[in-house]
């Protein structure tokens, strides 16, 4: 029996006969209230630092997250609920979005790829816990894909919206996007004509908007509910969805930085979205 073992189990034996329960950590108040002043002072470190928005050139196209902890989230990702439906999203990225929205505090957010529909509740829940106000446009081509639950709880604050990527300046039309407040967050999870896409929007983008490219790390999966933690053969996406951000961002370079807070929190580039979330600087 190891040291540590041997001392967990000294100790559980203590509690049960009625002796003082030592723990084998610090977690007296003072401890704690100590790690929340440093939690507070490496937070605002991070985000008041000189090198937190940095330009695609400065990016180097890797990840901390080795290729088996991607394979290993896939059963989860794909069989997690929320509310009774799926929203398919990698864990990490609930967490970065929170994050997101509590930085920016947007009043408008549009995702384009609604699928099931599932991430917009949550959005729209995450935005309400965060006591924000804020309309979210959701677009797909195909609204038969949409959750019967998700049309029973969808709140007045989403609304759905059927179109093409291909043609998006017809359902985000200019009168349209001029008339909608900003702070934005624009979300390109359709997987269709992103380098159309974030050319369109980039017209009516302004300096504290933020978008969100999905998907973008080649290493995750080619298609969705692939390799659902079984032993099958793993298609990786490719570095397609990554090529077109990287040019976009070369091409605007002086106006889009990418957030590194938030993709390099758990780790660089450690969601799904390589170089993802992306702020609008001028």
């Amino acid at each position: 029996m190891s040291q540590n073992l041997a001392s967990s189990s000294a100790n559980s034996d203590a509690y049960v006969k009625g002796e003082k329960y030592n723990p084998p950590f610090d977690n007296e108040p003072d401890t704690y209230r100590k790690l929340r002043e440093k939690q507070e002072l490496k937070r605002k470190e991070m985000l008041a630092s000189p090198n937190r928005f940095q330009r695609i050139s400065e990016r180097e196209d890797r990840t901390d997250v080795p290729l088996q902890t991607r394979k290993n989230t896939c059963n989860g990702r794909y069989l997690t609920r929320y509310r009774g439906f799926d929203i398919c999203k990698c864990p990490i990225d609930y967490s970065l979005y929170h994050q997101l929205f509590y930085l920016v505090e947007p009043k408008t957010v549009i995702e384009l790829g609604t699928l099931s529909g599932g991430m917009a509740i949550w959005m729209a829940d995450t935005l309400g816990l965060l006591g924000l106000e804020a309309t979210i446009y959701s677009m797909d081509i195909d609204p038969s894909n949409r959750s019967e639950l998700v049309n029973k709880l969808k709140p007045d604050n989403v609304t759905f919206l059927q179109g093409d990527s291909f043609e998006i300046e017809k359902t985000f039309t200019d009168e349209f996007l001029k008339s909608l407040p900003h702070p934005w967050v624009l979300i390109e999870d359709s997987h269709a004509n992103v380098d159309g896409i974030l050319e369109h929007f980039h017209k009516y983008m302004q300096e504290g908007d933020y978008m969100v490219v999905e998907d973008t790390g080649p290493d995750i999966l080619k298609e969705c509910g692939m390799y659902m933690g079984n032993e099958g053969v793993y298609v990786q996406m490719g570095p397609k969805q990554l090529q077109c951000l990287r040019q976009f961002l070369h091409d605007y370079e002086e106006f889009y930085a990418v957030d590194s807070f938030l993709t390099d929190l758990f780790g660089y580039n450690c969601s799904w979205n390589w170089h993802g979330f992306i702020r609008r600087m001028k």
